[in-house]
């Protein structure tokens, strides 16, 4: 309830966002007499913006804690302190991505003849879109946690506490370089792409004359990568929730 009271007024941003992220390109293009032509921007606007709204939510809510000190005193466990955070912030995010969801429904049916995309595919799409950002907002959330109790951690130390900043980029960079070399390795490469699922992630519309048409490609993505990426998330969660054990402070 403390997590729910402290960012409710995320949740009312971010609907109020969803409501600009739709009004502005519709006004945009009833102005212009370009029926449709803002769904592109629409689809953009609205990936960009809750890929990020996730783990911004659980940062805001930390850093807020952060200067009361709150969890210095909480008799519970830092992981469940951690998943307070993210059960609220992934209910903010859902509660956002089906009100937007609805409305493109809506959308869909007064507008179905002008369309060129069947119920099934609609359907498939919404589902898709819909996991695929709560599962990478969940993943970004587990490394927003991490570097943020790093970042206070190093804070113990007088000697390094100005270049902190410093030792998470040296971290971020070093994590993608490990994870590129591993990339090139060719066996590895072999096992990844052994099992892979079928995803209709390359799509590309064009409005063209008054109407629109559609390109879609299937995208082969290895599940042994999606296994990889959930085991560290948990990983990052563990080890974020070990850290803030030790009772770190601003």
């Amino acid at each position: 309830m403390k997590d729910f009271y402290i960012s409710r007024n995320w949740f009312m941003a971010c609907l109020i966002g969803d409501a600009v992220f739709l009004l502005i390109p519709f006004v945009v293009s009833t102005y212009v007499n370009v029926p449709l032509s803002f769904i592109p921007i629409v689809l953009l606007m609205v990936l960009g913006f809750h890929i990020f709204l996730l783990p911004a939510m659980p940062i805001q809510m930390l850093q807020l804690e952060g200067k009361t000190q709150l969890w210095l005193y909480n008799p519970q466990s830092s992981s469940k302190l951690f998943l307070s955070k993210l059960i609220v912030c992934f209910g903010y995010q859902l509660i956002s991505q089906l009100f937007l969801t609805v409305i493109g429904l809506v959308i869909f049916m007064f507008l179905r003849d002008e369309i060129p995309f069947g119920t099934t595919f609609i359907f498939k799409g919404i589902v898709l879109i819909n996991t695929a950002l709560l599962g990478i907002g969940l993943y970004l959330s587990c490394w927003v946690m991490f570097y943020w109790c790093i970042y206070h951690s190093l804070g113990k130390f007088p000697m390094i506490k100005s270049f902190r900043w410093i030792i998470l980029i040296l971290i971020f960079f070093s994590y993608n370089a490990i994870q590129a070399m591993l990339g090139k390795i060719g066996l590895l490469r072999e096992v990844a792409n052994q099992w892979t699922v079928s995803l209709m992630l390359n799509q590309e519309f064009t409005y063209q004359q008054g109407a629109w048409s559609a390109e879609i490609n299937p995208v082969e993505f290895p599940v042994f990568i999606l296994i990889l990426y959930i085991l560290l998330a948990f990983s990052l969660f563990f080890f974020s929730s070990w850290l803030l054990d030790r009772k770190v402070e601003v």
